[in-house]
C-alpha cells in the first residue's frame, strides 16, 4: 500500500474502502464485478476535478484563450454545480483559472462593476460563482452574450439560482435576498439596470 502515499487523500480512502470490500467478497465473483464496475465508473470523476494546473497557462497573446474556452465552461459548470466551500481547493483553483481566462479573451466583454457583484462580499467565495455564471451563459450562449443586457440578466439569473438552491449553503444576505425576490417576482431585468 505504500503507492497511495502519492495519491490524493479522496483517492486513497477510495481504494482502501474497495481493498476492504473486496477480501469480504473475495469468493464472490458477482460482488467482484460490482466493485470493479464501481472503481471503473467512479475513479475518472475523483481525478477530472484537479484544476491545480490551470494557474500556469498564460494567455498571451489573448487569441490562446479561445483555445481553453472548453476548459473554461468545465470550470465554470464545475463551480455552478458544486456547493460553495471555503475549503474546496479546487474551487480556487478553478476561480482563478476562469478570472484570467475572463480578463485574456478578446471575444467578451465583461462589466465587473454591475448590480450583481455589488452584492457580492469581498471576502465571500460567490464571487467565483458569478464569474462562473458569467462564463458560462458567454459560451453557451454567444449570439445573446454579445449583448451587455442579456449577459448581465442570463447571468444573474443564474447566480441568483444557485444562491436560492438550500443544497449549495449559500448565506443569504440581506442584499442577495432582495435581489432573488426581483427574480422571483420576474423583475430582475428592473433590479439590474
Amino acid at each position: 500500500m505504500c503507492f497511495t502515499l502519492f495519491l490524493s487523500n479522496n483517492l486513497k480512502s477510495h481504494l482502501l474502502i474497495l481493498a476492504f470490500i473486496y477480501t469480504l467478497h473475495i469468493k464472490k465473483m458477482k460482488t467482484s464485478l460490482i466493485i470493479f464496475l464501481f472503481s471503473v465508473i467512479s475513479l475518472p470523476s475523483l481525478m477530472a476535478q484537479d484544476y491545480s494546473g490551470l494557474e500556469k497557462i498564460k494567455f498571451k497573446p489573448k487569441e490562446v484563450s479561445r483555445a481553453y474556452e472548453n476548459k473554461a465552461l468545465e470550470c465554470a459548470n464545475y463551480l455552478i454545480n458544486t456547493p460553495d466551500d471555503n475549503d474546496d481547493i479546487q474551487r480556487s483553483y478553478a476561480t482563478l483559472f476562469l478570472w484570467n481566462w475572463m480578463k485574456a479573451t478578446p471575444d467578451y466583454g465583461f462589466d465587473f462593476e454591475n448590480a450583481i457583484m455589488k452584492l457580492i462580499d469581498r471576502k465571500s467565495t460567490l464571487g467565483g460563482v458569478y464569474l462562473a455564471a458569467l462564463v458560462k451563459y458567454c459560451l453557451e450562449n454567444k449570439e445573446k452574450a454579445k449583448s451587455p443586457e442579456n449577459l448581465n440578466l442570463g447571468s444573474a439569473e443564474m447566480f441568483l439560482n444557485y444562491c436560492k438552491n438550500p443544497g449549495n449553503t449559500v448565506k443569504i444576505t440581506k442584499k442577495i435576498k432582495t435581489a432573488i425576490d426581483a427574480l422571483d417576482a420576474g423583475k430582475l431585468a428592473e433590479f439590474i439596470k
